[in-house]
């Protein structure tokens, strides 16, 4: 079978990466073309089971290009079991397993099922496998490796989030130029803007039927390129609609939930809507009836989580609202600048929504826990640098997923989209997701230019501090005070001059003090705060 042009690791290289990436090979690689670390066991073949999620009912087909390099390069099998349903459905079902001890060897894990997991002992720290492999120890920082840490021990490979803002701003620019107006670069200019969108009849029609604001969600999650404007770098991407802290560039720590840069926040978010510019029925709001709004022409400006995966050209959600309203002309919004001059999309932080984990049931037989740190690393991704494993699930097969000139791939085939749904996208462990490397391949230049701006314009310096907490030593539940104060704030139903008996009532009824305190601690601890 001809994948990745079955020949020597350099020859399989030089067919699916640029020319260049050769050389790098010879690095994943020893002198007999295993990857570094599995010389000591590779005449021994061992059998590896991995179940994980997918929202996808599908099984991989057997004996699959992935399977065929598995067993050629590192003289494994590896059998992939996929629990249909979101992450929370399948953690349920494998809770179940791990009860009965019926474990695989690589599961799939999110942030508080990895700690939960470690606690049990049911998944194994790997520092001193990771010392053994230095090739896989190396691929991440120390803050990346840190995104798994459990009480000072590694426990997982983080699957790092995509490259480029979870979030930032698109505006009608046909709107803008139908009411003369600029491109706004400070809130204030914004709150303007979202006016004339509100109520100078900007699609023509007579009617008074547009809103300058509107989003998905009423805890306004997808909002980091707008708390940034106010100095807060990143806003509820581990808690729906509760703002993050962070270790700032001069290594001070804020906690959100009570900060004066989320308050400043607040405050402009009940502007906007006593003024009238938000959609009235944002509470209501589905993904779905959002984008139709988007379609119908009925707001000008929208925030948009990971906008390289909706607002570029081949994106099944830019060709729906193209087909609805062809004349609408959706562009980025640069970062708006606040009272005090900050601006960004969202924090430059390190960030992993799951990691790949080892169970116990690999300390059963001698050798498979050392092998299981090489098929990590050979799975790893991250386009160009990653495993041939992870190169395999960035770029496919030569000829059938995409096409190359001179050594360089030019183009990807409509074959690669149907087997990444297929098969190849749910080999994943840890790495880097829709790498810069593969996204330059698939968009035109233009759309590269402003992804890679959108990716510049994120905040610099700060480092959030929730992606590296571990369990409290206490129950708290504090976050639906947080949720629901917020929003009382922003809909005019408290006042703002309430906001000190908000964080007297956090601080002392839901023992916010205590969690500061223990988080603090938590923090220095990992060395990541003085």
């Amino acid at each position: 079978m001809n994948f990745l042009k079955k020949a020597s690791p350099c020859f399989m290289i030089a067919a699916l990466l640029l020319a260049s990436a050769c050389s790098q090979s010879k690095t994943d690689a020893g002198a007999d073309g295993q990857p570094a670390g599995s010389a000591a066991s590779k005449d021994k073949t061992f059998d590896f089971t991995y179940e994980r999620f997918s929202v996808r009912p599908f099984q991989p087909p057997e004996n699959n290009p992935i399977d065929q390099m598995l067993k050629k390069d590192l003289n494994v099998n590896l059998k992939l079991t996929i629990g249909v349903g979101d992450y929370n459905n399948w953690a349920q079902q494998f809770s179940t397993r791990v009860a009965a001890d019926d474990l695989p060897d690589f599961v799939f894990l999110n942030r508080q099922d990895l700690m939960r997991y470690a606690a049990s002992g049911t998944i194994i720290p790997l520092d001193d496998l990771l010392n053994k492999n230095p090739e896989l120890k190396n691929r991440l920082d120390k803050n990346q490796w840190m995104l798994s840490n459990v009480n000072g021990k590694i426990y997982g490979v983080p699957n790092l989030n995509p490259i480029g803002p979870y979030d930032a701003l698109y505006i009608r620019k046909d709107w803008l130029d139908k009411l003369h107006l600029a491109m706004p670069k400070t809130t204030d200019e914004f709150m303007t803007v979202l006016k004339a969108f509100t109520f100078n009849d900007p699609d023509g029609n007579g009617k008074d039927d547009t809103f300058g604001f509107t989003t998905d969600d009423p805890n306004f999650v997808h909002m980091s390129a707008l708390t940034n404007s106010f100095g807060l770098p990143q806003f509820a991407s581990v808690e729906p609609g509760v703002p993050m802290d962070w270790i700032d560039s001069s290594g001070k720590l804020h906690f959100g939930p009570t900060s004066d840069e989320y308050k400043q926040y607040i405050v402009y978010m009940a502007q906007l809507k006593e003024a009238g510019v938000i959609d009235p029925d944002i509470a209501s709001n589905t993904f779905a009836v959002f984008k139709q709004k988007m379609a119908q022409g009925k707001a000008g400006v929208v925030p948009l989580f990971l906008p390289q995966q909706k607002m570029f050209e081949g994106n099944a959600w830019l060709a729906d609202i193209k087909k609805a309203n062809p004349d609408a002309n959706w562009v980025y919004l640069p970062p708006l600048k606040g009272p005090k001059g900050y601006s960004g999309n969202n924090a430059d932080s390190p960030d992993a929504s799951y990691f790949a984990a080892v169970t116990k049931k690999v300390l059963e037989t001698p050798g498979k826990a050392e092998r299981a740190i090489d098929i990590l690393n050979y799975e790893y991704r991250d386009g160009l640098k990653g495993g041939l494993g992870g190169q395999f699930i960035d770029f496919g097969q030569e000829g059938v997923h995409h096409k190359s000139e001179n050594g360089k791939i030019v183009q990807f085939l409509p074959q690669y989209n149907a087997d990444q749904d297929k098969y190849i996208n749910v080999y994943t462990m840890g790495g880097l997701v829709n790498s810069h490397d593969v996204l330059k391949i698939n968009i035109k230049d233009a759309e590269f230019k402003t992804f890679e701006q959108m990716n510049a314009d994120r905040s610099k310096g700060n480092l959030i501090a929730n992606y590296y907490y571990q369990p409290l030593s206490f129950s708290y539940d504090g976050s639906n005070y947080i949720r629901e104060m917020s929003l009382k704030f922003i809909y005019g139903k408290e006042s703002m001059s309430k906001w000190d008996d908000y964080a007297k009532t956090l601080n002392e009824r839901y023992k916010y003090t205590d969690v500061q305190k223990e988080r603090t601690k938590q923090l220095q601890t990992a060395g990541l705060l003085k």
